[in-house]
This record gives C-alpha cells, sequence and structure tokens, in this order.
C-alpha cells in the first residue's frame, strides 16, 4: 500500500493523544489518497469505537469520490505497532488493512479471517492531490 508521506506525519502527531485514535485511509488500487479521523466513542486508552455517524458519512465521501476504504487505522498508546485480540476479533472490515500506530512506529496488517499477515506500507511514493 502507498501512503503520502504527510499522512505519516499526521498519524504519529493524531497518536500523541493518552487515548486510542481512529479513522480510514481511503484510495484506488492500494493508492492512498484520503485520510479520515474519526471519533473514538470509547475514549479508552485500550480501546476504540468509531462513532458510526462519522463512519457512515466518510464511507458516503469515500464513495462519492470513488474511492475504496483501504485500511482502518488506530493508535496503541504506550503499547506495540501490533493487533491485540481485541483488534483481530473486531476487525469489522475485512478486506481493509489495520494500520496501528504507536509512539513513532506504525505497522500494518490483514487480519482477515482473524489471520495476521503483516503488509508493507510505502510511505512518500506519491503526494497528496
Amino acid at each position: 500500500m502507498t501512503i503520502p508521506k504527510v499522512f505519516l506525519d499526521i498519524l504519529i502527531e493524531y497518536a500523541k493523544d493518552s487515548r486510542e485514535v481512529c479513522g480510514f485511509l481511503s484510495g484506488k488500487n492500494d493508492r492512498v489518497f484520503s485520510l479520515f479521523v474519526i471519533t473514538n466513542m470509547a475514549k479508552s486508552r485500550d480501546r476504540f469505537r468509531m462513532a458510526e455517524e462519522e463512519v457512515v458519512s466518510a464511507l458516503h465521501l469515500m464513495e462519492s469520490e470513488g474511492e475504496d476504504l483501504l485500511a482502518i487505522w488506530h493508535s496503541h498508546p504506550g503499547g506495540r505497532a501490533e493487533p491485540s485480540l481485541v483488534d483481530i476479533r473486531e476487525h469489522s472490515f475485512p478486506e481493509a488493512i489495520a494500520i496501528i500506530v504507536s509512539g513513532s512506529s506504525i505497522a500494518g496488517f490483514s487480519l482477515k479471517n482473524e489471520k495476521i499477515l503483516e503488509i508493507d506500507l510505502d510511505w512518500g511514493g506519491i503526494d497528496c492531490e
């Protein structure tokens, strides 16, 4: 997956929060064009629950722009950039990659069928348009 470098800086900045933060990345053909920040209704250090109305709005915007949901991102404050058991169980968009941010570490994973496969993330291959 190719992601604009500016998004790396944005994700790291959001992940400085003491609670988990979350959102989406969308685009086409494994090229990310848009980043969405979604409110974490759980307001927790170790769990996130996206605000439903923001999820619906983001998905509608993606559709209107001709983009697909490529990744769900969230942070692990004080944790590791790897999926927890909860992340694996509750990953609700199986085709979307899970991107986890912890400090300045970011990793991507496919979580289809509750199986973990690390995905290469290319930061800086394209610019935002």
